[in-house]
């Protein structure tokens, strides 16, 4: 689906870097979205319990914090935010299947993110398959440390505790001295 030049002249931009920006996820970034994206992440969808990409993105839609990033063509790079159904926040991150063409900007735009959210919440988790090297290397390369694996072996936990806070501590993770 082709977004309207209008729609994305509308959009607000949280973060820019140059003439790239993340911004509040809305309704019709899940159809523009669904058709781009990355294919690790579609064979994921099943994974997480899903039974359509849409299905997926709808949800992320309605129940996290999403924000998009879009490059200075105004293309989708990636989707990614914070989810609330655990006791920490989890974050996430969704591929475009330019990902390859973008990575520098992946890598700047998802640490402006991180770091937006961390003036928010002190501890950050993520939850990702055992079997995707990339989003483990990811996640590490995030700041994110992994802490232990799920019962079936399926999936890796990782936290991420800011420093640049007080109190935090995470009882899996050894404590951040300050």
């Amino acid at each position: 689906m082709m977004v309207s030049k209008s729609s994305i002249d509308s959009e607000k931009q949280i973060i820019k870097r140059g003439r790239a920006y993340l911004t509040p996820m809305l309704d019709y970034h899940v159809e523009e979205f669904e058709h781009i994206m990355h294919s690790s992440n579609k064979l994921e969808v099943k994974d997480f319990g899903y039974d359509s990409v849409n299905q997926a993105l709808s949800e992320i839609f309605n129940d996290t914090e999403s924000y998009v990033c879009r490059n200075k063509y105004g293309n989708i790079v990636f989707v990614g935010g914070l989810s609330f159904l655990e006791e920490s926040p989890q974050m996430f991150t969704i591929f475009a299947n330019s990902l390859e063409h973008n990575v520098i900007l992946t890598a700047k735009m998802s640490k402006a993110l991180l770091n937006m959210f961390d003036k928010l919440h002190p501890i950050i988790t993520m939850t990702i398959l055992s079997k995707n090297e990339h989003m483990l290397n990811w996640a590490c390369w995030l700041g994110f440390e992994p802490i232990e694996m799920s019962n079936d072996n399926r999936f890796v936990e990782f936290v991420r505790c800011n420093s640049e806070q007080d109190d935090v501590y995470n009882k899996l993770l050894r404590p951040v001295v300050h």
